[in-house]
Parts: C-alpha cells; structure tokens; sequence
C-alpha cells in the first residue's frame, strides 16, 4: 500500500512539473495581453523589436509605440519611439532614463510574469509586476 501511495505521488509531482511553459522566443512576435491586475489590462503587439499597446483594447489607431532592446532571451529594454507619436510626461521620463529594463519569467502555458524596472537618475528605481498572456 505504502508503495502504491509513493509511486501515485512521485507520477503526480512528475506531472505536474514538466507541464508546458509559455518560452520568451514565444511572444517575441504576436498579440498579448499585458495584466495588471485582475481588472486592468492592456492589448500589446510585438513583431520583433517593435511593440504596441493599445490602453483601449477596441482602439488601435492610438496606440503607443515602443522600440525593444533584446538583452539576453528573456531581458530587454523598452524605450518609446518618438518618431511615431508624440510622448506624453511619463513616456519622456522612461526615454530619458535610458527606458524600462523587463524581465520575464515563465508562469505556464500561456502566461509569463514580468518585472520592469526604470531607474531613475538618483538611482531611486520603480517597479512593476505583472503578467503577460497570450491573447
């Protein structure tokens, strides 16, 4: 019995932790959702080192647009692209401190945590964590 009882639970633990994990190669390119918290969220589309978010999901003509610095697979730098639109106040602040450095971590098949960091120019950083899931 005892035997039984170890083997269902090594073929559960077995299971459960070789699950699918959404890569960060997977949302280089396509549609995701960026959430915030569990009412807040925000469409995104990347295509390589290009992305776009949208702040109203059914408005995609006002969309800000961001250049990625890819720094390792899972790491890059985001700095809004001026050329493309004009930047309101905390955008200019995120250029001017060289741009949010994101981290991302897989969650599971169809989301990954993330972690943005700006430091600021006396060293004080912000930061913010969320989710980003496939759309």
């Amino acid at each position: 019995m005892k035997i039984k009882l170890l083997l269902f639970a090594a073929i559960g633990i077995i299971v459960c932790s070789c699950g699918p994990y959404l890569t960060c190669e997977e949302i280089k390119t396509g549609s995701f959702y960026m959430v915030y918290s569990d009412k807040d969220s925000v469409l995104m589309e990347r295509h390589g080192n290009v992305q776009v978010e949208y702040s109203n999901i059914g408005d995609k003509e006002n969309g800000a647009y961001s250049n990625l610095e890819w720094i390792d697979e899972c790491t890059y730098r985001l700095k809004f692209d001026e050329s493309k639109h004009e930047l309101n106040k905390s955008q200019k602040l995120v250029n001017d401190n060289n741009g949010i450095v994101v981290t991302q971590t897989p969650l599971n098949a169809r989301c990954m945590y993330y972690t943005a960091v700006l430091t600021l120019a006396d060293d004080k950083s912000v930061k913010k964590i969320g989710r980003i899931c496939l759309k």
